[in-house]
Order: C-alpha cells, then structure tokens, then sequence
C-alpha cells in the first residue's frame, strides 16, 4: 500500500499524491479518489466526526413519521410526552409553523409542460391527513444527549 511506503519512509508523499492525468482524458484509466489518501492515513473527516466539531450547545433535529403507509386521518398530535423527555428542546407541529405566521406550504416548483397543479401543494407537516409513507408530523430539536428513537416506538 502507498501509505504504507510513506510511513516506512520509502517514497514521499508527493509520490503518492493524486495527480490529474497529462492528456485529460480519465476513460478507461485508474483513477485515485482524491479523498483516498486522508482516509488509508486515518487523517479524514468521517461523519461521526463531525459531531465531535460542532460548537458547543448545538441542537440535533429528528422528524417524526407515522408509521402507517398512506391515507390516514390525523385526529391528533400529542407532543406532552415527547416534551418530557430529557434533552428534548422543542417540538413543532404544523400549528406552531402556522402561529408563528408561516403557511406550512412547501415552495414546490412545477417544471414539467404536462404538469396540472400550478401552485404549491403540499404541507410542510401534515396536520390533517397523511398521504403518503414519509410524510412528517413533526420536528424535534434535541440535544446530543437525547435519544429521539425511543418516541418512535411509541
């Protein structure tokens, strides 16, 4: 391995580095990622390391679905429980987006000709009815201490 040489000594690590092909051309050739060599050296950002760079007090943010795949009524949204918990910070529901003078409407752009709807659509998070599996009810803010998993249980 390459960084292996570098750390023996054998080679430098320009020798090693990632370099663009003379001609251009990259078809049919080998070629290195560019991210290669900071990661067989352990000297890459991996996406549990980016917590460890955060500032401190950041919020983690969590959205909540229910678990049924399509067409159902939404006849409520109790978020007491949820408040409760430990390192929880805030939870928004559709009502919330809407007091704080929102309009809880995606700003969705139609680009195909064929397309029939002309005006946004759908809701940020649904409060009535849930149309599709993915669909959010809601946000939760929580702290890095918090374990947002254990509501979707319930």
């Amino acid at each position: 391995m390459a960084a292996a040489k570098v750390m023996r000594g054998e080679c430098d690590i320009e020798d090693i580095k990632f370099h663009n092909p003379e001609d251009g051309e990259y078809y049919g050739k080998p070629v290195v990622r560019q991210d290669a060599l900071g990661k067989v050296c352990g000297l890459a950002d991996y996406g549990d390391d980016q917590a460890l760079k955060m500032p401190q007090g950041t919020l983690y943010a969590a959205i909540v679905q229910p678990k049924v795949a399509h067409h159902a009524k939404i006849t409520a949204i109790h978020t007491e429980e949820a408040e409760k918990m430990p390192g929880v910070v805030k939870v928004i529901t559709a009502k919330d987006i809407i007091a704080a003078g929102g309009t809880n409407i995606m700003a969705e752009g139609q680009f195909h000709e064929r397309s029939t709807v002309m005006t946004p659509s759908r809701k940020v998070l649904q409060d009535e009815k849930i149309f599709r599996y993915g669909d959010v009810v809601a946000w939760l803010s929580h702290t890095p201490t918090a374990r947002p998993a254990r509501l979707r249980r319930r």
